[in-house]
């Protein structure tokens, strides 16, 4: 067996940020994103929302009233835009809203 070579720190300090970073892209942790977006895109409402699912970059919000619901129809945009700058990427891709 051959001695192996010495690697240099800031090589493995790359590799271990990306894989931080990757395992941090695979758990985008639902409860998070629903009280940032309760906190910070939609404060004042939550008692008119339900979270469904968040998944594949995707989040449903339920509204339980129609003028609610053509409110956040003109606010997706928004929506996305906050989670995503608080989250850090564009993990959010679509917002997908229905009446409860």
């Amino acid at each position: 067996m051959g001695k192996k070579e010495p690697e240099r720190l800031d090589g493995i300090l790359e590799k271990i940020i990306k894989e931080i970073e990757k395992r941090k892209e695979k758990t985008l942790n639902k409860k998070e994103v629903y009280e940032l977006l309760e906190k910070e895109v939609l404060p004042g409402i939550s008692r008119h929302i339900k979270f469904g699912e968040l998944k594949r970059k995707k989040i449903t919000i339920g509204v339980d009233n129609p003028s609610w619901l053509f409110e956040l129809k003109f606010r997706k945009q928004e929506i996305m835009r906050t989670l995503n700058k608080f989250l850090g990427k564009e993990k959010i891709q679509q917002v997908k809203l229905r009446l409860l």
